[in-house]
């Protein structure tokens, strides 16, 4: 028996307005800074680094420009996400009675998971600048070899399963 899929698009709580006007705050910030600091780049910029923090990669200081690109396709399929729910829920059966729960639910997370990978846009686009005209990775800084590895990525990685795991119970206990 098929399930027909129930189309129903949640109203917007204030705090997914206020995480979308964060995200597209803080990317733009992350852009107008790219914008800013590519003219002072050199033409040759690090774009890979081995496990001591030592560049060990470099290309054309033009490539930056896709550190917005990528921003905008991520945050345009995430709007898109959270404009169409329906199509990330499959794991759990939606009928008329759960939908407006089980659908802002996702919203929600989709608001979080866009000011999350802002926040990490502007980081990358900081880190990359600085690198590049000879400053500290922020990912190395203070002496500590390999600090993105150890602290940074572990801690956003479980920052965002508590998150994803939040949901998962909330849509799997509630019909």
């Amino acid at each position: 028996m098929k399930q027909t899929v129930i189309h129903v698009r949640p109203k917007r709580k204030l705090s997914d307005i206020l995480f979308l006007g964060m995200s597209l705050v803080v990317i733009l910030s992350g852009i107008i800074l790219l914008m800013y600091g590519l003219y002072d780049l050199p033409d040759a910029i690090p774009m890979h680094f081995n496990n001591y923090g030592k560049s060990n990669g470099w290309n054309s200081k033009w490539l930056v420009l896709i550190l917005p690109a990528i921003g905008f396709i991520v945050m345009y399929a995430l709007e898109y996400i959270k404009q169409h729910p329906w199509f990330v829920t499959g794991w759990r059966v939606i009928t008329k009675k759960n939908s407006q729960h089980q659908f802002s639910l996702v919203v929600r997370l989709m608001s979080y998971f866009e000011f999350i990978f802002s926040i990490l846009f502007l980081v990358t686009a900081y880190d990359t600048l600085a690198v590049a005209i000879g400053g500290m990775s922020l990912f190395n800084g203070m002496g500590y070899a390999m600090l993105g590895a150890w602290v940074v990525i572990p801690c956003a990685v479980g920052f965002l399963l508590s998150i994803l795991l939040y949901f998962v119970a909330s849509l799997l206990a509630r019909d």
